[in-house]
């Protein structure tokens, strides 16, 4: 589910007002109101219902008067105080716009009241979306985790991805758009040319590359899914040329996530997924379908 969120901003700096116009653009948020704690305390700003939160910097509350105190009194959304300006190094910059967008995603979504589920990352390189889709088509709709589907592939290729992986499935199959809220029972198709951040149960494009020479980096996407979710993560392996992901993989099951593979004479090509079997830590092997039917049968039980 994409986020779609209404934001006000009040604050005199300029700069402020600026970083804040440039965070909501780069989340594909919208900036309703946008004014200065002088314009409410002289009557120009109303209480506008379209705005979902709002953002308040910390020199706001030296603004001398008493309107502005009784405008924030008066609002019945969320508002995040204390803002400060954004720093122009690109590195601490995008560190402090992701704490900020996981204030923002706690105070209107409150993702800590869902319920928690598993996420398992599908990672697949050559003959992986014929293994994934007769993976994916055995599954029901209502399986309570959540998968990203990591697919070497070329960004003509990843565009058609969808169709054919989700033409059969009961599970509905998205590409990220905008912050998504991750549910259970969708699959994730992750971007060949942007790497992804997650922050409190949302999932985003960062528009910079993925580490390496892989497109989209199962390595890179397992190291993050791993620190976001914990014991929570679980990767499956299905055919493939290289190594990718492999090197986290004896991590991933030492911390207590489940690791798993498509057997090999079943691979149009084995190499990823004996990378990963020849290291002894792979709770299942089996066939595409015989996977999904293990996969089942755990939650069945659950």
């Amino acid at each position: 589910m994409k986020i779609e969120a209404a934001l006000g901003v009040i604050s005199s700096d300029p700069l402020i007002r600026k970083g804040l116009t440039d965070f909501a653009e780069r989340f594909g948020f919208k900036l309703e109101n946008s004014c200065s704690p002088e314009s409410i305390e002289s009557g120009d700003v109303n209480n506008d219902e379209h705005v979902d939160c709002w953002l308040v910097d910390e020199a706001a509350f030296e603004t001398p008067g008493t309107c502005f105190e009784a405008f924030l009194e008066d609002l019945d959304v969320p508002v995040i105080y204390g803002l400060e300006r954004f720093s122009s190094d690109t590195d601490v910059l995008e560190r402090e716009w992701n704490s900020l967008l996981k204030k923002l995603v706690q105070h209107v979504f409150h993702p800590e009241q869902r319920a928690e589920f598993d996420v398992w990352v599908l990672g697949a390189s050559l003959g992986g979306p014929e293994a994934v889709k007769a993976f994916l088509d055995e599954l029901p709709e209502n399986l309570p985790v959540c998968f990203l589907y990591a697919q070497h592939l070329d960004e003509v290729g990843s565009r058609a991805l969808l169709d054919v992986i989700g033409r059969d499935a009961a599970l509905q199959v998205f590409a990220l758009d905008g912050v998504t809220l991750l549910q259970p029972g969708a699959v994730y198709k992750m971007p060949v040319d942007s790497s992804v951040e997650f922050v409190a149960g949302t999932c985003f494009k960062t528009d910079s590359p993925w580490v390496g020479s892989y497109r989209p980096s199962i390595e890179e996407l397992l190291r993050k899914v791993s620190y976001a979710f914990g014991q929570r993560a679980n990767v499956i392996y299905f055919s493939g040329m290289g190594e990718d992901g492999a090197l986290i993989a004896n991590d991933m099951a030492r911390r207590g996530s489940r690791v798993w593979a498509q057997s090999a004479q079943t691979c149009a090509s084995a190499a990823m997924p004996e990378s990963v079997i020849s290291q002894r830590i792979c709770e299942r092997i089996a066939s595409p379908s015989d996977l999904a039917t293990l996969l089942k049968a755990l939650y069945q039980t659950k």
